[in-house]
């Protein structure tokens, strides 16, 4: 498995078109919600505020995957 590329949400940007990004590269290769779990993390830098990002944004995330 390759992971495609996807730029990495550093925080500047807006969080929902991060995760409909994610959603939409990811939604073609058939990949599980866990799969798709674990690979989210790869796509946001380690920051203060990303865990903060996180934890707001985890409810859409998981709405996103399942569309």
């Amino acid at each position: 498995f390759k992971m495609p590329h996807i730029d990495i949400f550093d925080g500047s940007g807006d969080p929902i078109v991060h995760v409909r990004l994610f959603s939409n590269v990811l939604w073609p290769m058939g990949l599980s919600r866990a799969q798709k779990l674990l690979l989210f993390g790869r796509t946001v830098r380690p920051l203060k505020y990303v865990f903060t990002f996180k934890t707001l944004m985890m409810n859409y995330f998981l709405k996103a995957l399942v569309t």
